[in-house]
This record gives structure tokens, sequence and C-alpha cells, in this order.
């Protein structure tokens, strides 16, 4: 059960997009909308000295500026879907269950798109 609190902060809605599966050529098309109204915390800048431990656990080699969020869903939300918020697209570098006693959610690492 997520408390009260929590959901006061995932007050922000955002969309996410995906590629369409591989057509017979092997090629992809660009992505498409596939979740409309995902709620989320606030995503804040990610402190790489702080949260080393979540680019270990989710295998992120890259030298990127990252991102976090909570969000509770039971939707269909994947690393490498691109999450979008107020004009700006993040891509989902790492997802998991984050469970803190009472509170199931889901933690998201984003990296900004350019």
């Amino acid at each position: 059960m997520i408390s009260n609190s929590m959901k006061r902060m995932m007050r922000y809605t955002v969309s996410t997009k995906r590629r369409p599966a591989a057509d017979a050529n092997g090629k992809q098309g660009v992505p498409v909308t596939h979740l409309t109204s995902l709620k989320v915390t606030p995503i804040d800048p990610l402190n790489t000295d702080e949260f080393h431990n979540l680019i270990l656990r989710y295998n992120i080699q890259e030298p990127y500026r990252l991102f976090g969020c909570y969000c509770e869903t039971t939707e269909d939300v994947a690393i490498g879907d691109i999450i979008v918020w107020n004009g700006r697209e993040f891509l989902l570098k790492g997802c998991g269950i984050w469970d803190d006693g009472a509170e199931t959610l889901y933690e998201m690492v984003l990296s900004e798109m350019v």
C-alpha cells in the first residue's frame, strides 16, 4: 500500500513511447506513444557518487547524466522506453521494484535524450 505522502509526490503525469516490433526486413520504426497517463514523482538528477549502486544494479556503463523517479503502476513499462515529460524526453535505462516495507514502487533510472 502506498502512503498518502508518496501519492501526493506522484503528482506528475508523463507519457511513454516505445519502438514497434521489427518488420519482416528487421527494421524498427520510430517510437510511438505507448502509455499516456503514468503518474510519477518529480524527475530529479541523480548524484552518481551517491547512487553508484543503481548504476551497478542496472549495468549502466556509459557516462550519462542520470535522473530518477518512482511510480506506482501495473502498466507495461520496460527498459528502452522513452519517458516524455514537459517536452523533454528521457530514455529508461533501469526499472525495477523498490520495496520499502509497506510501500512497493517502481524505481526508474533515466538519461536525458539529446
